[in-house]
């Protein structure tokens, strides 16, 4: 069975995007972009910006993530969220402030965009959250993410996290 994965990157509270899954069968290539912005930027004091790029050819997935304007120097955590019954996740904006803290947490994002999915570090496929191997910043803000794993190794250990919905 084919799960579409519906959910929102989380890097560094950045942005949303909506990505599907193809017929890993065929050769075709298809790709899905979103470009990222800054959720609470006025509390990182940053304007991070960028763009992530899904490309499916046959089996394989091609997660490719550039962002500038990040903090400088640190761990990244980037994933995407999405909900197990496949309803449209979407972005957190300012009223999911729901303590009022000034910052838009991670927990705060949970009923618009849904429980974090799939991660983006050194090895996707392990659904592991907690790593040291996400991104980390360059001194200037910017950092560069690809990986390429196999779309049924990442469909089965998505299935074994949260499920064959």
């Amino acid at each position: 069975m084919k799960k579409k994965f519906v959910g929102a990157l989380a890097a560094a509270s950045l942005a949303c995007l909506w990505a599907g899954s193809a017929n890993a069968q065929g050769a075709k290539t298809v790709t899905y972009v979103a470009h990222l912005h800054p959720l609470n930027s006025k509390v990182v004091g940053s304007k991070t910006t960028g763009e992530a790029r899904f490309t499916i050819k046959g089996d394989k997935l091609t997660i490719s993530l550039n962002v500038k304007g990040a903090p400088p120097g640190m761990m990244h955590l980037q994933h995407f969220h999405g909900f197990k019954d496949n309803h449209q996740a979407t972005c957190a904006t300012a009223a999911a402030d729901t303590n009022h803290d000034g910052v838009i947490d991670l927990i705060e994002t949970e009923p618009m965009s849904g429980t974090t999915m799939v991660p983006f570090q050194g090895d996707p496929v392990n659904m592991k959250i907690a790593t040291d191997t996400y991104p980390k910043a360059s001194a200037s803000g910017s950092y560069h993410y690809k990986k390429t794993v196999s779309l049924k190794a990442l469909q089965a250990a998505f299935n074994k996290t949260f499920g064959d919905a």
